[in-house]
């Protein structure tokens, strides 16, 4: 399953909580979930221990949009909000792959943008994903064109529009 990560691990999301009252984020059913609780604190387990791991109480604001993240490369686990590193400790966990449907944005609030990378992104990815904000992960598109010369009434012209999305480029002719 594309969705089971075995040993390094990142999910994120921007969430927004309705109400002091739990929130999945992600849960892979046997294998991991990120959520927060009715506690109002940040929560990532793996069944493999049956651990929870707390960024701290209290920490959520009822209507604002937080972006949220964790990751484990095989060695540490650490929590992330708004891009900021809120807890780390050294755990090897071993996930543990399943057939489990993957539950998204259950409970009292809205998940929005999830997304699960078997990788731990670094703490500069995630302060970017943060950052982008609305531009999204990608960010905006930086665009360049040609210099078209002068030319008489009923010349024709062509030139090319290239836009750079970071992943992929569109060009564009016109004449």
């Amino acid at each position: 399953d594309a969705l089971d990560a075995t040993t390094e691990l990142t999910i994120e999301a921007w969430i927004r909580l309705d109400a002091n009252a739990n929130l999945t984020i992600a849960n892979k059913g046997g294998n991991y979930g990120f959520f927060v609780s009715d506690q109002n604190n940040l929560r990532f387990y793996s069944n493999q221990t049956g651990n929870d791991y707390f960024s701290g109480t209290g920490i959520f604001a009822i209507g604002r949009l937080y972006h949220v993240a964790v990751t484990h490369n095989g060695g540490s686990l650490r929590l992330y909000i708004d891009g900021q590193l809120v807890r780390s400790i050294t755990r090897d966990l071993v996930l543990q792959p399943n057939s489990d449907t993957l539950e998204i944005g259950t409970g009292y609030g809205v998940v929005d943008e999830l997304a699960i990378y078997k990788r731990a992104l670094t703490a500069a990815e995630i302060l970017a994903i943060y950052n982008s904000s609305s531009d999204g992960k990608c960010g905006p598109p930086t665009i360049t064109t040609d210099t078209l010369p002068r030319g008489e009434v009923g010349q024709s012209y062509s030139a090319t529009l290239k836009a750079d999305l970071r992943e992929h480029a569109i060009l564009l002719k016109a004449d």
